[in-house]
């Protein structure tokens, strides 16, 4: 796949025009472990990137990518992409579904996640996604908390600064390597008041391109917002 390294982002065309490269070969490698994930990164990215406005398409499309994650972990389950993929696909579709099955995908992601790391500990996107797993985490409110502990266990308990953990380690593995990444950074020093350290990484942020397909599109007015704001 032509996109699959840190690179300048592709555009629409050059996803839509790799996915269908990729599609075209699913009759030859059916049961193909390192084909299948990286028809589900393929399919993962198109449904983010070119119909992000659209729930229905974008819903169905992360229900295809998760799919052949799926697929691809039971032919290889100890493979660190196809583990980071499946937390990706099964994350990205959590946003989609009901309490109870959005509570379940949480806690596949977290440990896919946690899988992917045993075996690839220096992987800085594997870092930022936890990171991002635990921000999310973090901000709910007690009633949530209460209602996901019996799941989650010890998970549950995850705090802002866990989250920061995991940014700072991404970016010690790869400095600059992903704008999303200096954002949360950001994010957390705000949420924890420190409004200095918050700038300085807001002001990073805004000079680095966007390098990685990984990373979420952040708008400039997203990051200027943030920093009005401190």
């Amino acid at each position: 796949m032509p996109w699959t390294g840190c690179w300048i982002q592709p555009s629409n065309e050059q996803i839509i025009s790799a996915l269908d490269v990729i599609q075209r070969e699913k009759d030859r490698f059916p049961e193909n472990a390192e084909y299948l994930w990286r028809l589900a990164k393929a399919t993962f990215v198109y449904a983010n990137q070119c119909v992000k406005h659209d729930p229905t398409a974008r819903t169905a499309l992360l229900k295809e990518a998760k799919e052949y994650a799926d697929k691809a972990r039971k032919l290889n389950h100890s493979h660190p992409d196809i583990l980071k993929w499946s937390a990706l696909t099964t994350g990205g579709l959590a946003r989609y579904a009901d309490t109870k099955q959005k509570i379940n995908f949480g806690l596949l992601t977290r440990e896919f996640l946690q899988s992917a790391l045993e075996l690839r500990p220096n992987d800085p996107s594997l870092h930022h996604i936890l990171g991002r797993w635990n921000y999310e985490i973090s901000q709910l409110g007690w009633i949530e908390r209460t209602a996901v502990r019996a799941i989650f266990g010890k998970y549950s308990n995850v705090t802002v600064e866990d989250a920061r953990n995991c940014f700072m380690e991404a970016e010690k593995l790869k400095p600059r390597m992903f704008k999303s990444n200096m954002y949360y950074i950001a994010k957390c020093y705000a949420q924890q008041g420190k409004k200095v350290e918050a700038r300085k990484w807001l002001d990073d942020a805004l000079n680095v391109k966007r390098l990685c397909i990984e990373d979420e599109p952040l708008c400039y007015t997203d990051i200027q917002e943030l920093r009005a704001r401190l």
